[in-house]
């Protein structure tokens, strides 16, 4: 059995009004040896005032537009999360 755990980061910090900005993820299998672990980079929608939400991005703001679109990754973050084989899913979630 392999495990993923996956973390959304958005420009604002919000996903009610943010974009989401990346997608990090980490494959374990049963003895939670880590097979595989990315962080893939989206493209946000419109203009993003990162000063105005006071957000620290982990890459100047030029690196997430120079980046593929959500629609663009879909493909590859579906293959990820629909991983031939069985595959517990986890999200962390702040509230």
């Amino acid at each position: 059995m392999q495990f993923v755990a996956f973390d959304l980061e958005s420009t604002d910090g919000c996903f009610s009004s943010g974009n989401i900005c990346e997608f990090g993820y980490c494959v374990a299998d049963e003895n939670f040896n880590i097979l595989d672990s990315k962080n893939i980079l989206i493209r946000p929608i419109g203009k993003v005032n990162i000063a105005y939400y006071r957000v620290k991005l982990a890459y100047p703001l030029k690196v997430y537009y120079r980046s593929p679109s959500f629609v663009e990754n879909y493909s590859k973050i579906g293959t990820i999360l629909q991983n031939v084989g069985k595959m517990e899913l986890s999200k962390r979630r702040y509230i």
